[in-house]
Formats: C-alpha cells, structure tokens, sequence
C-alpha cells in the first residue's frame, strides 16, 4: 500500500492510498482544521510534558512488565518451561 499524499484543507484532511488490489482511494476526515488546530497544539504539549515527568519511567517499566507477564503466561499454555526471569531476560 502507497500512501501518495495528504492535503491538509481548510475544511478537511484527505489522504489518497493507492492499493494494490482495488486501486487509489481517497479516504477524507470531515473535520475543520482550524477549529482542531488549538486541540492539538494542547495534546502535543501535554505529551511532551508526560514524557519528560518520573511518571513517563514508571508507565515504560510497567509496560515492560505486562509484555514480559503477558508472554510468559502465553509461553507456559504452550508448554514452554521458562520461568519468568529468565523470559525477561534480553536475548543477545
């Protein structure tokens, strides 16, 4: 799938795909950019301070441990005999 581009309107946001089974689509957002524009000016700067706050560091290591738990759990239905450190353990 080639994305060819993305219009930014003043009225809409288009973006054409071209698909190799059906051809090039043009899928459109009926939104207004200049009324979402302050919106997401608001999110982006919300983010960029998560992500520089200790809480950024305890929800990456939580997700690390959910995945490491969630692969573990998956491995042992399977009948693999890891324990769960050595799962977590980073593969060389």
């Amino acid at each position: 799938m080639d994305i060819y581009g993305k219009e930014l309107l003043s009225n809409n946001i288009k973006r054409r795909i071209e698909t190799a089974r059906f051809g090039l689509f043009t899928f459109q957002m009926g939104i207004d950019a200049g009324k979402v524009s302050m919106t997401l000016q608001r999110v982006t700067d919300a983010q960029k301070r998560f992500l520089s706050s200790p809480l950024s560091q305890v929800a990456k290591r939580l997700e690390q441990e959910v995945l490491v738990s969630s692969i573990f759990s998956t491995n042992t239905i399977e009948g693999g005999t890891l324990t769960e450190e050595e799962q977590a353990k980073p593969s060389l």
